[in-house]
């Protein structure tokens, strides 16, 4: 059900929310999709789970490739963009393109956690996963390999926000002030 809420605007961005695997990127795209009008947030994982037959190694540079094309159709549509899925350096180099092409606000910043918050995160996920959720990731070790990846490669000149310190909303509006600025 779409809420009729009127909701707050402002200049049209690109927002990239760089994060391990349970740190709260998707809380916080929630968060913002709730509040502001005319955001496209692609999710990775639905486009996978669309392929009959997916192999992670084989497949997933098509499944980024489609996620590209769907978020330029997006920005020619008029939507906002927040990506809160796995992006490699080609693919931000691809949407910094694009927000220059479409004269976009583009922001990139970081969302984490301590690792035993989201090992506590990933425990509630799995339960839920029990219960018929969908989920992609339900290996603790393939997770705990995914944080120390981000860890090690992670940009810390990009403005980082801590998911335990800072409630989603509070996030979002500090992400607001940054889109505002830019």
């Amino acid at each position: 059900m779409v809420d009729k809420k009127k909701k707050i605007k402002f200049p049209k961005f690109i927002l990239i929310l760089n994060g391990p695997s349970c740190a709260g990127k998707t809380t916080v795209r929630r968060e913002f999709t709730s509040k502001y009008g005319r955001i496209f947030a692609p999710k990775g994982d639905v486009i996978k789970w669309m392929i009959s037959d997916y192999e992670g190694s084989k497949d997933r540079a098509k499944v980024v490739n489609m996620v590209g094309g769907l978020i330029e159709g997006a920005i020619k549509e008029g939507f906002s963009v927040v990506h809160d899925w796995s992006i490699t350096d080609i693919q931000r180099v691809e949407l910094k393109s694009l927000a220059v092409k479409y004269k976009l606000a583009f922001i990139e910043v970081n969302i984490e956690a301590d690792f035993e918050t989201i090992s506590d995160r990933f425990d509630v996920r799995i339960e839920e996963a029990r219960n018929g959720a969908k989920i992609s990731m339900t290996d603790p070790f393939v997770m705990r390999g995914f944080y120390d990846e981000y860890m090690k490669s992670k940009d810390n000149s990009l403005p980082t926000f801590d998911s335990r310190k800072d409630s989603a909303e509070q996030i979002v509006k500090k992400i607001i002030s940054l889109i505002r600025s830019s």
